[in-house]
């Protein structure tokens, strides 16, 4: 099993499972939010036989800012959401909308 969290390679001890140094020794590999900082895609992983801890773009579904932006960009009615703004992107909306409110 490979990991880039501390908290797995420290607390996982259970025998069944072996810490290895590299994802490309690893036949488990649970990665942080930040995959996608690492080039995941150039790693070349044999996804036959390799468990991974997410889907891809799942983010899209699990972090607020990409929630907020495929929400925004990809629904005409977005009343199934109360409204929200990455704040990276879309600070002067954000603070045009609190102004008016």
């Amino acid at each position: 099993m490979y990991s880039d969290y501390d908290l797995v390679q420290k607390f996982l001890t259970d025998k069944r499972f072996k810490i290895v140094d590299s994802y490309k020794d690893a036949k488990i590999i649970v990665l942080s939010w930040e995959y996608e900082s690492k080039e995941f895609e150039s790693w070349n992983i044999d996804f036959e036989n390799t468990y991974i801890s997410f889907f891809k773009k799942e983010g899209a579904l699990v972090i607020k800012n990409q929630i907020a932006n495929m929400i925004n960009t990809t629904l005409e009615d977005k009343t199934c959401m109360q409204e929200t703004y990455d704040l990276a992107n879309n600070l002067p909306n954000f603070i045009g909308c609190f102004l008016d409110r």
